[in-house]
């Protein structure tokens, strides 16, 4: 009876230790980053949109972004060709539709990136805090803007970004001042983020 007591405790303790080191194993990330298998909640994330010349007879445009977990942000980078365009819209869904989307529009001649949102007629307005935080701009080559907004702002209109599918919003336009979606080239993806 003792022998058998001795064996269930070294069988109990040997299982323990085992959970406990594949425990500590999972949580260091080692998993997730070398096998690719899990992945872990903190890495970043990055993902490329496509837009092609179907999108608007001339015009394209090349998104990626980056997330970052652990600052709860996520970071765009946004090519367009031609260079001439005089707007481009980057805007976000949570319900795929364009009224009461949340946008940054990018203005290239005075490189200004406001935040904004659509209303029912799809006129633009400027939202009163701008959570869109432009990073960076190149106008010659291959010209781009780099912004970026967090997660969740403490704004009522605009898009909280969560771990799952996004409706982008996609829009160029070359007449100077837009006030309204109508007056772009404009078209919606579904994306994951």
């Amino acid at each position: 009876m003792k022998n058998s007591l001795i064996f269930w405790h070294s069988l109990f303790l040997c299982f323990l230790i085992v959970f406990i080191l594949l425990v500590a194993f999972m949580r260091s990330g080692r998993w997730s980053t070398e096998n690719k298998i899990f992945k872990n909640y903190y890495d970043n994330y990055e993902q490329v949109i496509w837009i092609n010349s179907s999108f608007a007879k001339s015009s394209s445009i090349k998104m990626r972004w980056t997330v970052d977990w652990a600052e709860q942000l996520v970071e765009f980078t946004v090519y367009f060709f031609p260079s001439n365009l005089s707007a481009v819209l980057i805007g976000f869904s949570d319900h795929g539709k364009f009224a009461g989307s949340d946008f940054c529009i990018y203005q290239v001649k005075s490189r200004k990136l406001t935040d904004g949102w659509l209303d029912s007629h799809l006129v633009l307005h400027k939202d009163i805090k701008q959570d869109c935080h432009l990073l960076g701009t190149r106008t010659s080559v291959e010209p781009f803007f780099q912004f970026r907004r967090k997660f969740s702002t403490c704004d009522p209109r605009d898009f909280r970004f969560d771990n799952g599918t996004s409706n982008i919003i996609l829009a160029v336009s070359t007449r100077k001042n837009s006030k309204s979606l109508k007056d772009m080239v404009y078209e919606m993806r579904y994306t994951k983020l």
